[in-house]
């Protein structure tokens, strides 16, 4: 049986395309010392009832259902950009 989750939805204006999916269950403070220290002061985005009908972006909905479940976050990070403009090219 799968289980619908409440979650709230973050960004930081520290790093660019960074996303924190935290579960209602959980506070900013019961994160990771590491992950809190990434983030800093969130910035709230949306709240979101995650299903498995609920469509992502750019995640895949089974994964943040996961991590929401098992850890009571998932961390959405920037999707890395082609080889060449990572490296400055323009190829």
């Amino acid at each position: 049986m799968t289980v619908n989750i409440n979650c709230s939805i973050f960004k930081t204006n520290k790093k660019e395309g960074a996303y924190l999916y935290l579960a209602k269950s959980l506070s900013f403070k019961e994160l990771p010392a590491p992950l809190q220290q990434l983030f800093g002061e969130q910035i709230e985005v949306m709240e979101l009832l995650v299903t498995p009908d609920t469509h992502l972006a750019t995640e895949e909905v089974g994964l943040v259902m996961d991590n929401l479940s098992n850890q009571g976050f998932h961390l959405q990070m920037q999707p890395v950009e082609i080889a060449g403009k990572v490296l400055g090219r323009n190829e």
